[in-house]
């Protein structure tokens, strides 16, 4: 199931799991970000297995979808500021390099696992009917995207979070959809439901794999969301785990808006 170059993912894995494990300094930091990407190009290799395309297949796409993912990430980061949901238990230079570089694989994360679920062709099967989209709803709901995102710069309780990890969606999915540009709303209408899914179901496994091996990293996050912080997911409180499913609707939203804006720019 694995092309030649997934062992080299498997590999980065291991010895990922043997810092853990063993604790090196200062290598312990590059933790998080050797096992995302050690998961990356294992996935990758299934899926380029399974489709004869994946990824990094076309590596300058993949290195442009890997700077997004710093970008947008240090955007959360901001609304943490104000919010104060999670702390990093390391702050040093060498700790902040590493995490940069972990920051730059959520994205290929997310559209890696759910270029994995697509490749199994298990949404296939959720095609319904065509359905006429309101363009106004579709306005509204972009109106109402830009509230929630400026809500939590005013209104800082914890609960503001879920206007951060909804508001990008409804901001950016709708006006990419009344550009004639790749959305959910688009696919939706068309009645078609198996991107939605899978980027969905992406956001949950890669969250569960964050959270899990983030409890098995010498430098961590930790939360502060005091909203039923005793049901957790590893670390995350759970409530704040359910966040993760339209995080990666958003990320995926996130990136078609500035990749339609750049070709704009380019033309």
């Amino acid at each position: 199931m694995l092309k030649k170059y997934g062992l080299i993912g498997l590999l980065m894995i291991f010895a990922a799991l043997l810092l853990a494990k063993f604790g090196v300094e200062p290598y312990v930091f590059a933790f998080t970000s050797l096992i995302w990407y050690g998961y990356i190009i294992t996935a990758d290799s299934i899926v380029n297995k399974l489709k004869g395309k994946s990824l990094l297949s076309k590596p300058r796409h993949f290195v442009y979808i890997a700077s997004l993912s710093i970008g947008f990430w240090l955007i959360f980061e901001l609304y943490n500021v104000v919010l104060k949901g999670w702390f990093y238990d390391s702050n040093g230079l060498v700790a902040w390099v590493f995490r940069i570089i972990a920051f730059s694989s959520i994205l290929p994360a997310v559209f890696e696992t759910a270029d994995l679920l697509n490749a199994t062709k298990i949404f296939d099967r959720f095609k319904f009917r065509h359905h006429n989209i309101n363009k106004n709803l579709a306005k509204l709901a972009a109106v109402a995207g830009m509230i929630f995102l400026l809500l939590p710069l005013v209104y800082t309780k914890p609960l503001s979070w879920v206007f951060v990890w909804t508001g990008f969606l409804l901001l950016f999915d709708p006006i990419n959809y009344l550009q004639k540009e790749r959305s959910i709303i688009g696919d939706f209408q068309h009645g078609k439901f198996g991107l939605a899914l899978a980027l969905f179901f992406s956001g949950y496994i890669a969250g569960f794999l964050w959270e899990f091996w983030n409890k098995l990293a010498h430098s961590r996050w930790s939360y502060t969301v005091p909203i039923l912080e005793n049901i957790r997911v590893f670390e995350i409180p759970a409530l704040g785990f359910l966040a993760y499913g339209f995080f990666a609707l958003e990320l995926f939203a996130m990136y078609i808006f500035v990749s339609s804006l750049i070709k704009k720019l380019r033309y």
